[in-house]
């Protein structure tokens, strides 16, 4: 959750300060080590969606409040508005740029006002439109995204630099005009129907699989990232298609010490959030459908391997009882018994356990069946 963190079942915003602050704010606000690495603030609400609406409210008082504590020790004020702590890598930076300027964009007025011949409308010949606020603010996205991408690309020598920089802005632009639609548009509102329906261990799950969902997708594209769940969150669901899936899961049975438990939860939970995201539109197919496939028989326990020794002695064994005529011990149990008479022999004097001379082996012991022998 970005800038919000749960405690029971009460949400608190939460200003992440960084980390070449983390001693001034310790000291200006009196922390017992010295330091202070975040300020969290009850929201005061049980609800997802009505701690989202105060989450903004709450940051900005924080942040001012630390500012002005600050100020008051002759220090600099945090700098720039809040974001999620997701590294410091050019490429996260642009495609929360992009998530922001989607927001504004999609509030924006897009009437374009007509421009009659003759300024005169009652001609009714329209020649041309102004534009709208929307285009202003198309245009400054443009400027500004292509700004972040020339960063991308002085940041990295070569062509390897300029081909990350397009990559990088292609991407941030869909997410900016709506061509795209990024995953934490879906999550949050996929994650807030579940509570109540399913365990909290449940969601915890969920969580912890789109967090190492986001550091695959960092690693692959090169970049890095100290928060992987908030990287996901600004990729979009267009791009994982089949071959991201394969990877994904390849990736996850090489680390170490994760079995194909856990492996087969993260794919569940990938499973399951697209087959929404199918049902309310937003995805074409489901990439993840089958990616389990196999897990199963990895998880079940496997027979312990027999070894030569044992096998040897097992086959020396049942060669010699395949020699001997079990039959035979069926009629001495029978002897001197008549068929529909009654036996004078009574169940005391049979012997419960009694041992056959198999020619050349030792002596083996049979062991009548419960019934036999009650």
């Amino acid at each position: 959750m970005q800038g919000m963190t749960k405690r029971g079942s009460v949400y608190y915003a939460r200003l992440i300060i960084p980390k070449d602050r983390w001693a001034d704010t310790g000291r200006v606000t009196g922390a017992r080590n010295g330091t202070r690495r975040d300020i969290v603030k009850s929201l005061e609400t049980k609800d997802y969606r009505e701690a989202l609406r105060r989450r903004d409210a709450a940051l900005s008082a924080m942040r001012e409040a630390i500012n002005q504590a600050l100020s008051a020790h002759n220090l600099p004020p945090l700098q720039g508005s809040w974001s999620p702590s997701l590294g410091s890598s050019l490429q996260t930076q642009i495609l929360e740029q992009a998530l922001k300027a989607r927001k504004d964009l999609a509030g924006a007025d897009d009437y374009r006002t007509p421009e009659y011949l003759n300024d005169d409308p009652s001609e009714g010949i329209v020649v041309s439109e102004s534009f709208s606020s929307r285009d202003f603010g198309a245009d400054i996205v443009n400027e500004a995204l292509a700004q972040a991408a020339n960063r991308i690309a002085a940041q990295y020598p070569g062509s390897k630099g300029q081909r990350m920089a397009d990559e990088a802005y292609h991407q941030a632009h869909d997410i900016a005009f709506g061509l795209t639609t990024p995953l934490s548009i879906l999550l949050d509102r996929w994650l807030p129907q579940l509570e109540g329906n399913v365990t909290q261990e449940l969601i915890d799950r969920h969580h912890r699989g789109f967090s190492r969902l986001g550091q695959y997708l960092a690693e692959s594209q090169g970049s890095k990232t100290s928060d992987p769940e908030g990287f996901v969150r600004t990729i979009a669901i267009e791009t994982i298609d089949k071959k991201v899936v394969g990877h994904f899961r390849e990736w996850l049975e090489a680390l170490p010490g994760i079995g194909p438990r856990v492996v087969a939860s993260h794919l569940s939970t990938m499973n399951t959030f697209w087959k929404w995201a199918e049902q309310v539109g937003y995805a074409e197919t489901n990439p993840w459908q089958g990616s389990t496939h196999g897990l199963k028989k990895k998880i079940a326990n496997p027979r312990r391997a027999m070894t030569r020794s044992a096998s040897r002695r097992s086959r020396r064994l049942f060669s010699r009882l395949m020699r001997y005529r079990v039959s035979s011990v069926r009629r001495r149990r029978c002897q001197g018994v008549r068929h529909r008479r009654p036996c004078r022999a009574t169940w005391s004097r049979v012997r419960k356990q009694r041992r056959i001379r198999v020619p050349g082996s030792q002596r083996l012991s049979f062991r009548l069946p419960p019934r036999m022998s009650a």
